[in-house]
């Protein structure tokens, strides 16, 4: 009878705990343990079908787990323990009444059961309550972080690009208009005496300036026996270009740091004149000039030297002493001295001008040289300072000096042994001038004859008949044959 007892209070128990776990409401969980109870009735079972021999140990453990299951502890509020991984999960399914109106149904707090091990807390978590429908909620918005704001100071890049763009443009009218003022202060001081110098000023006698550019001006004047005409030539700073005065600011030995205000006289080649090669001024026009020009290298073999006793601070060359002497008396002297705005540049008096072919007409420093035909001229670039008031007053003696110079250069007589002297570096310069000529002619038609002479032997070499490529190669030897004959007919001549 013992036998049959056990099974069916085991059976009871099962029952009993499944009425229980349905009747359950929404928040009470049973904490024990369903395979725990499945062992137990599996450990029964078998100790039935065993036989009576263990029958006193099974009833002692069915005493056991009786107690342990009418001991084991019921809470309200009890959480799953996630340890056993033995645990079925199952959800069992809640009846929810059907007379709540959805309008006045409210979120309650949910409960977040602590899933970490070891721990049975019970954690609750709060979710923002949700409001009734048509309510207004107390809705939090994230604030954007700031680098992802649009702001300006996002775009400083292109901020920086604009101001140097609205620089450069209110930059290009003012350099402009101040280059503009700074050619018509001079032309206004120049104009009455160009006038009574020469019978035409500008186009139309008007003495009006042509703008070559936004910092040249120039004006053309004729009408002067024995002379083409003169030009004048006011070069300035291209102020109105703003990378340009930057780069004046780091490098001041650029030629465009400079405002200058050249006269150019070009003289009729028909005009008797005395042989002369001068050159006078500061250092670094001087030492340009030099590169430039084969007349002062040819006639002025020694070079720039320093000749503050003819014009204080100043180096220069001359063919001969006596030029200088001859052309500044104390009048030219004295127009020629440094002033308040003005000072002389460089000083170019010549013959014979030889301009240097690779760089004719290149430099800045010679910018008013190479723009005639004549040989002859006189070149004086004076250096102004627009800062000073007076640098257009102080300019216009340079241009009287100029035209000073022109006058007594028709007047010149040089002495007899000076005249013989440079006569004779003429004609020794002429003859090696030929002899240049000669040579360059005989490299020119050299290498044309070399040019020739490889076309005809890839034409040989790229023929695919092979008798017209002999019959080629033939020719040029018998060519060749006679070349050489005639090479030889000429050295037997030359020996007689």
């Amino acid at each position: 009878m013992r036998c049959c007892r056990t099974p069916l209070f085991l059976a009871l128990l099962l029952a009993f705990s499944l009425t229980w776990t349905t009747t359950a409401q929404d928040d009470d969980f049973a904490e024990f343990e369903v395979d725990e109870v499945a062992k137990v009735a599996e450990g029964a079972s078998s100790h039935v079908v065993g036989g009576s021999e263990d029958m006193s140990e099974f009833e002692e453990e069915d005493e056991l787990n009786e107690d342990a299951v009418e001991d084991m502890p019921i809470e309200e509020d009890s959480a799953f323990d996630f340890d056993d991984e033995e645990d079925d999960g199952e959800v069992e399914s809640v009846e929810v009444e059907e007379n709540v109106e959805r309008d006045d149904f409210e979120w309650g707090e949910d409960q977040i059961i602590q899933t970490e091990p070891g721990e049975k807390t019970d954690g609750v978590i709060k979710k923002a309550a949700k409001t009734k429908k048509g309510g207004k909620g107390d809705i939090k918005f994230t604030e954007v972080p700031a680098h992802l704001r649009p702001s300006w100071k996002s775009f400083w890049v292109e901020g920086i690009l604009l101001s140097f763009i609205i620089y450069y443009i209110f930059n290009y009218f003012i350099g402009h208009k101040e280059n503009e003022n700074v050619a018509k202060a001079l032309m206004s001081k120049f104009k009455p005496y160009l006038h009574e110098q020469f019978a035409q000023v500008g186009e139309n006698n008007e003495g009006a300036l042509t703008q070559q550019s936004h910092n040249n001006y120039t004006v053309w004047c004729t009408g002067r026996k024995g002379v083409e005409g003169m030009m004048v030539e006011i070069n300035l700073v291209p102020r109105q270009d703003l990378i340009t005065i930057w780069r004046n600011k780091f490098n001041r030995k650029r030629p465009q740091t400079l405002d200058t205000c050249t006269f150019s006289v070009y003289l009729d080649d028909s005009e008797p004149l005395e042989p002369i090669v001068v050159c006078l001024g500061k250092n670094r026009p001087i030492a340009d000039l030099w590169m430039q020009f084969n007349d002062l290298r040819t006639f002025c073999p020694k070079g720039p030297k320093d000749k503050s006793a003819i014009l204080n601070g100043n180096i220069g060359c001359a063919e001969s002493m006596e030029m200088l002497t001859y052309l500044f008396d104390e009048r030219n002297k004295a127009a020629m001295q440094d002033k308040e705005g003005a000072s002389l540049h460089y000083m170019h008096i010549t013959d014979n001008c030889q301009p240097k072919e690779a760089d004719e007409a290149t430099d800045e420093a010679v910018e008013g040289e190479g723009k005639g035909k004549s040989t002859k001229l006189i070149v004086v670039s004076v250096e102004i300072d627009n800062d000073d008031d007076m640098f257009a007053e102080n300019t216009l003696p340079f241009l009287k000096s100029t035209v000073m110079i022109l006058d007594k250069l028709r007047r010149m007589k040089l002495s007899k042994e000076v005249k013989t002297a440079c006569e004779k570096r003429r004609t020794v310069a002429a003859t090696e001038s030929e002899k240049r000529k000669h040579t360059e002619r005989h490299a020119n038609a050299a290498a044309r004859k070399e040019d020739d002479r490889r076309r005809l032997n890839r034409k040989i070499e790229e023929e695919e008949d092979p008798d017209k490529q002999r019959r080629l190669h033939n020719q040029l030897m018998k060519k060749d044959a006679k070349d050489r004959q005639k090479r030889m007919k000429g050295k037997q001549m030359k020996v007689k």
